[in-house]
């Protein structure tokens, strides 16, 4: 995104879309040069949303076990 955004200038609308599934990924690409992000999958797709967030507890709880 930074070479990116370097080569076109600040004159240019520069958006990232694709694969922006956490919001430290799209804050990334707002800092690497982006003036936005278009996000789909990882908002709309609720089972996509549903396995992050089990996901992130099974991994709480496998990490509260061993304790």
């Amino acid at each position: 995104m930074k070479d990116i955004r370097q080569a076109l200038g600040s004159d240019v609308f520069l958006t990232a879309e694709g694969r922006y599934h956490t919001p430290e990924w799209a804050a990334e690409a707002l800092t690497l040069g982006a003036d936005a992000v278009i996000i789909g999958t990882a908002i709309t797709d609720v089972s996509f949303v549903t396995a992050q967030f089990v996901t992130a507890v099974t991994a709480a709880a496998t990490t509260e076990d061993k304790r």
